[in-house]
């Protein structure tokens, strides 16, 4: 047996500035505030330094990931694995009210979220090239579109170039075809219906639409 006197110095109590180890963040519409993913937690931070930075999930036994602000401001959704698997929460930055599970059923890694610009849908993909969109007040989960082509060969398996239009009405995003093009497509949310914007002959990404 081997005896190896330590200080344990590693497991002690100490403050780390999260500052140093953030992933993720998100803007407000207003541009006064901003949200920020770092060591698991989601901090709000205020730009014009009125408040200082305020730590607003603190749980230091699960991990808050992918922080998005809401359009008015009031609300941050974000991926927590706090049941075992991430799922979609929101949560009131006024910290008066309990975290809002907006999914309980998401089985396998998400990416990005992003709010409808009315604050009444979140739009989001996940690893097995999968769109969906969810609604805020009913909780109700709408996969609109999935695809089985990736860019490479490489084990990249995030799809997340989607946006929305300013009505909220319109998703607009891209899918890699067979030839290993990305085409953009245009969704209908009250149609439930896609069409391609692109023929795929060249490579076309990142789609937006402009503020009218």
């Amino acid at each position: 047996d081997v005896q190896v006197p330590s200080d344990r110095w590693q497991l002690a109590a100490r403050t780390v500035n999260p500052r140093d180890y953030i992933l993720s963040m998100g803007v407000a519409n207003d541009s006064k505030s901003a949200v920020f993913e770092a060591r698991g937690d989601i901090y709000l931070v205020m730009a014009d330094d009125s408040r200082p930075p305020r730590n607003l999930t603190n749980t230091p036994g699960t991990r808050e990931r992918m922080p998005q602000l809401s359009p008015d401001g009031t609300r941050v959704a974000f991926y927590s694995d706090k049941t075992g698997e991430y799922q979609i929460y929101a949560l009131d930055i006024a910290g008066n009210k309990p975290w809002d599970a907006l999914t309980t059923d998401l089985d396998r890694a998400a990416y990005h979220l992003e709010w409808s610009p009315d604050g009444t849908k979140i739009l989001f993909g996940n690893k097995d090239f999968s769109l969906f969109w969810l609604d805020v007040a009913t909780k109700k989960l709408t996969k609109f579109a999935t695809s089985n082509q990736m860019k490479n060969d490489e084990f990249f398996w995030e799809v997340s170039d989607y946006s929305w239009s300013p009505d909220s009405k319109w998703v607009t995003y891209s899918f890699v075809e067979f030839n290993r093009n990305n085409r953009v497509f245009l969704y209908s949310v009250e149609q439930n219906t896609s069409v391609p914007l692109t023929d795929g002959f060249y490579d076309s990404m990142n789609p937006s639409f402009d503020a009218n």
